[in-house]
């Protein structure tokens, strides 16, 4: 299974069903996405159908890793959030440290 999971989608998906299906199939798994107007790279180029819906996953197995992400809403200072961010995804991987 993997630790985490990249998914970047375009903005026609539904970000709250498409997280909603990733965290049912990989339950333990990290996530972490992005959403674009157009489309979305992988190794074999730029994906930009003509109905602009587009969904890539990029998955790490790594049983020993320590993988985290955060959020915050940028209501604030863009310096500010970017702290607020690393600081609360500094706690979530301390409490999975804790877990393990």
């Amino acid at each position: 299974a993997p630790s985490l999971v990249v998914v970047h989608a375009t903005a026609s998906h539904d970000a709250h069903a498409l997280r909603g299906a990733l965290h049912d199939r990989f339950p333990n798994a990290v996530l972490h996405g992005a959403s674009s107007c157009r489309g979305v790279m992988t190794e074999r180029g730029s994906s930009v159908p003509a109905h602009a819906h587009a969904l890539s996953l990029f998955a790490v197995v790594d049983p020993g890793g320590l993988y985290s992400g955060a959020t915050v809403p940028l209501s604030e200072p863009s310096a500010e959030a970017a702290r607020d961010a690393g600081e609360r995804a500094a706690q979530q991987a301390l409490r999975n440290v804790e877990v393990k």
